[in-house]
C-alpha cells in the first residue's frame, strides 16, 4: 500500500499522468489528453495522485477502480485503467526509449502496477435511433453554427465532432466538393488524411461555412468547444412534446450513438462493409490498409455519400426512402 512518507513533490502519480497528457498533446491526440485529464481530476484521490509513481501499488488502483464500477460506470472506469496502463508504460519504456521525452526517465519507473488488474469490460450500447427519431433530430435543426456542425457530422456520413471542429477553409476542395478532415485515432504517429467527397447538401453547409469564415478572416470553420455539441444533442432529446409532455425522444442518445445510426443504416442501404469502414474511418490500422491498400475509395465514397444523404433526406420530409445504393452503384459501372 502507500508510504506514509512525504511524497517527493516533482515525481508525484499527478506529474507522471500530466506528463503522459502532454506527450498526448504533443502528438496531436488533443481529445484523448482532454479526455484523461478530466477522468483523472475526478476519480483519482488526492492521497494517490500525491504519492510518488513509483510507489503506488496495484492495490490502491484496484481499490480505486472498484469505486467507479461500483457506481455503474464501468467505461469511464475502463477508460481511466487504459490512460493510466499506457503513462506507466511509457515510464518504463522512457530508460531505453530515446524516442521518449528524457522527462518520463526522471520518475525511475521499473514496474508497472495498473498491468495485474484486469480490463474492465463495460456494457456495451446498442442505441440505434429510428426513423422517427432521425427525422425529429433532422427538424430540430435550425441556423446556429452548433446545429450546422451536427446537421453536416450526420450528412457527411456519422464524422467524429471533433475531427469534424478541426476543419479549416483550406481543407475544403470545391472544384470536386471534397472536405479533408486529419483523423489521429489509434496508435498511429501521424493523423491519416481522411478524404470525403460530400454530397450536395453536406457541400451547401461547407460552402457556407467557408463564406463566413472568409469574411471574418478566420481558418477554422467551427468556433466551438467540443463538448458543445453533444451538449445541443442532448438538449434536443430532453425537449419537452407539448403534445404528450413528455421528452421527445426517450431514451436520450449520445453522438456515438449517432455514428452507430450511420454505420446501421449504410448497411441496411447496401452499402458493403469496407465502404462503410472509409466513410467512417476505422478498422483501418489493420497490416492490409496499412501497407498494401491504396486505393482511394473516392468513387465508392461519393456513391455512398450521395445514396446516404437522399435516404436522409426523405426521411426528413417523411417520404418513402429513396431506392438503396446497391442499385445505384451497378447502374454507375453499366
Amino acid at each position: 500500500m502507500l508510504p506514509t512518507t512525504e511524497p517527493a513533490p516533482d515525481y508525484t502519480l499527478a506529474k507522471l499522468y500530466e506528463a503522459y497528457c502532454t506527450y498526448l498533446d504533443a502528438a496531436g491526440k488533443k481529445g484523448s489528453a482532454r479526455c484523461a485529464r478530466s477522468v483523472f481530476k475526478t476519480h483519482v484521490p488526492k492521497a494517490l495522485k500525491e504519492a510518488p509513481a513509483k510507489d503506488a501499488q496495484p492495490e490502491d488502483f484496484a481499490d480505486m477502480l472498484r469505486k467507479v464500477t461500483e457506481v455503474g460506470k464501468e467505461r469511464t472506469a475502463g477508460t481511466l485503467r487504459t490512460y493510466l496502463l499506457a503513462a506507466y508504460n511509457i515510464g518504463m519504456r522512457a530508460r531505453l526509449d530515446p524516442k521518449l521525452p528524457i522527462a518520463f526517465k526522471q520518475y525511475s519507473i521499473t514496474t508497472n502496477p495498473i498491468a495485474p488488474i484486469p480490463a474492465i469490460a463495460s456494457r456495451t450500447s446498442n442505441r440505434v435511433l429510428t426513423n422517427d427519431e432521425l427525422r425529429i433530430y433532422l427538424n430540430s435543426m435550425d441556423e446556429r453554427l452548433t446545429d450546422k456542425a451536427l446537421t453536416l457530422a450526420l450528412f457527411a456520413g456519422g464524422q467524429r465532432m471533433e475531427q469534424l471542429l478541426r476543419v479549416e477553409v483550406s481543407d475544403w476542395t470545391p472544384e470536386t466538393k471534397t472536405l479533408q478532415l486529419l483523423d489521429p485515432k489509434g496508435r498511429r504517429k501521424e493523423a491519416r488524411v481522411h478524404l470525403l467527397p460530400l454530397g450536395p447538401r453536406a457541400a451547401a453547409i461547407v460552402e457556407s461555412l467557408v463564406e463566413d469564415a472568409k469574411e471574418a478572416k478566420v481558418s477554422k470553420l467551427f468556433n466551438l468547444d467540443v463538448q458543445t455539441p453533444g451538449k445541443r444533442a442532448k438538449l434536443i432529446c430532453e425537449t419537452i412534446d407539448k403534445e404528450t409532455g413528455k421528452a421527445r425522444i426517450e431514451p436520450a442518445f449520445n453522438l456515438l450513438d449517432i455514428r452507430r445510426t450511420v454505420e446501421t443504416r449504410m448497411a441496411a442501404l447496401g452499402i458493403n462493409k469496407d465502404t462503410r469502414a472509409q466513410v467512417l474511418s476505422h478498422g483501418l490500422g489493420g497490416v492490409q490498409d496499412k501497407h498494401y491498400d491504396r486505393h482511394s475509395y473516392e468513387t465508392e465514397k461519393r456513391n455512398a455519400l450521395t445514396a446516404w444523404e437522399n435516404w436522409l433526406t426523405s426521411i426528413e420530409k417523411n417520404e418513402k426512402p429513396a431506392p438503396n445504393v446497391v442499385a445505384m452503384e451497378r447502374k454507375t459501372a453499366a
